[in-house]
């Protein structure tokens, strides 16, 4: 009998192509490098912003909503104390609890949301939960996943990258359900109140335990008013794909089959019995103070690469083109495209002082990522721009995850979005324009007095060094900066 590793061997180099040919094809839309500006920076706000539309997109006002007035707006602190306001709103859930993330582990954060989201359910609070885990293949993590299942409380998202493969309408792997993630994040308790932000459910996020590699830097915010029906019409739209998709699949291998002949069953069996009723409109049980601003205006944008959709890309490089005194960007990855590479020299060439904070290499939690950032930091220094690269609260341990930016002192954004190819054309992602002199003073000193002291500045030797052509480094940046499309 042949020994089955030969095959791999044999037929791996082949496999690995033709996955990485089709990979390629979830790149195919153009980027947007209008240098058109329209109107000021707070164009952004008006109903007639000239956004490029995509004509796959089904409904304008689930992914470019109006701006909304009277919203308030709460910066949460980095680590355990965010967690700490995170668990407090869902405990306090009296009618729905709507939840999403990128990841979810395995550990005692994750473990923890997970036990208070049963004992609402069980409360009679409707809950609604995606993960998008589909490249999660730790043992550990899918045990969690099934015992979520198993307890009664649905999960969608999660399913391993095989169950793609078998649909029945789909006879092939489907790249682009494997390549382009649904990186979004929600927490939506009663259509009341809503966060969002970089954050993961995981204890690096948490600063679980004060263990160094596990103490990340990200920046969510909290947010009531208006705006948060258009976080609950995003998260509506996310939930109907998952639960279509798996619908999609022959009864077998369908989690949703299941569920609903479960509960069925179950309904069967508790047939004529009454229960507790729930009323329809309760007063929030959740109480917040200390909000940095009691009336700012919001914007909600998201976009889905799948679509072609790239508004967040648009908003962006309409607020650094727009900008006139400074701008301010902490984002986890920098691989700037030439749209918004063109849009940073042009705004330091009109005198914007411009500060960009990103991780070293030893702080980067995506292998091989920082050489490519590095090369092009040149360019960006002798426009005069700023960079500096986090290196950690306990030196080299711990990532910067945060994705924030400020303008003229006086708008922000705070979202999922990173500065990378991945985020402008593959993932999901959704991000708060917040008008809010506050909430922007707030940032710029959450930088200037955590950020940057726990960051060393590129000097321009270094950049120099990184763009030498001979450096041991560019062998690796060579090969990198054939697929930067899909860091």
């Amino acid at each position: 009998m042949k020994n089955p590793r030969s095959h791999i061997a044999k037929f791996g180099p082949i496999l690995a192509a033709i996955f990485l040919a089709q990979c390629s094809a979830t790149l195919k839309f153009p980027p947007v490098s209008s240098p058109l500006v329209f109107g000021d920076a707070y164009a952004i706000f008006r109903d007639d912003f000239p956004f490029e539309i995509s004509p796959q997109t089904p409904d304008l006002s689930a992914v470019i909503p109006p701006a909304r007035p009277g919203c308030k707006v709460k910066l949460l602190p980095a680590g355990k104390e965010a967690f700490e306001v995170k668990y407090y709103i869902i405990e306090n859930a009296q009618r729905a609890i709507k939840l999403q993330s990128y990841i979810l582990y395995s550990d005692p954060v994750s473990k923890k949301v997970v036990e208070i989201l049963r004992q609402k359910q069980a409360e009679g609070v409707e809950i609604q939960f995606i993960a998008d885990c589909y490249t999660k293949f730790v043992a550990k993590d899918r045990l969690l996943y099934y015992r979520i299942e198993r307890s009664g409380l649905e999960l969608l998202g999660f399913e391993p990258v095989y169950f793609s493969a078998i649909s029945d309408s789909r006879p092939i792997l489907d790249v682009n359900e494997i390549n382009m993630r649904f990186h979004e994040k929600y927490w939506i308790v009663d259509d009341y109140v809503a966060i969002t932000g970089g954050t993961n459910i995981s204890q690096e996020y948490a600063a679980y335990q004060n263990k160094p590699r596990l103490m990340w830097r990200d920046q969510d915010v909290l947010v009531i008013g208006p705006v948060v029906n258009d976080f609950t019409r995003a998260f509506d739209e996310n939930y109907e794909y998952f639960r279509n998709k798996e619908l999609d699949r022959p009864k077998l291998i369908n989690p949703q089959w299941y569920r609903q002949e479960r509960k069925k069953k179950k309904e069967q069996s508790e047939e004529g019995k009454a229960g507790p009723g729930r009323e329809a409109n309760l007063i929030p049980a959740i109480k917040l103070e200390d909000f940095e601003d009691e009336d700012a205006l919001v914007r909600f944008i998201r976009h889905r690469p799948r679509l072609q959709e790239t508004y967040i890309h648009q908003a962006y490089l309409h607020l650094i083109r727009t900008a006139r005194k400074r701008i301010l960007i902490e984002n986890s990855y920098i691989l700037l495209d030439q749209a918004q590479t063109q849009a940073f020299l042009d705004a330091a060439k009109r005198g914007v002082e411009i500060t960009i904070v990103t991780n070293c290499e030893s702080t980067n939690d995506v292998t091989g990522l920082a050489p490519l950032t590095r090369y092009h930091y040149l360019e960006l220094m002798q426009a005069g721009i700023r960079i500096y690269e986090w290196q950690g609260i306990v030196r080299g341990r711990g990532s910067l995850h945060s994705k924030y930016a400020v303008f003229d002192d006086d708008l922000s954004i705070v979202g999922s979005y990173n500065f990378d190819p991945r985020s402008t054309f593959l993932n999901s992602e959704d991000i708060l324009v917040i008008r809010s002199k506050k909430v922007a003073d707030e940032l710029t000193r959450y930088t200037e007095t955590i950020d940057i002291p726990n960051s060393e500045q590129v000097t321009m030797a270094q950049a120099e060094k990184w763009r030498d052509p001979n450096s041991p480094a560019r062998i690796w940046t060579r090969l990198g900066l054939l697929f930067r499309d899909w860091w």
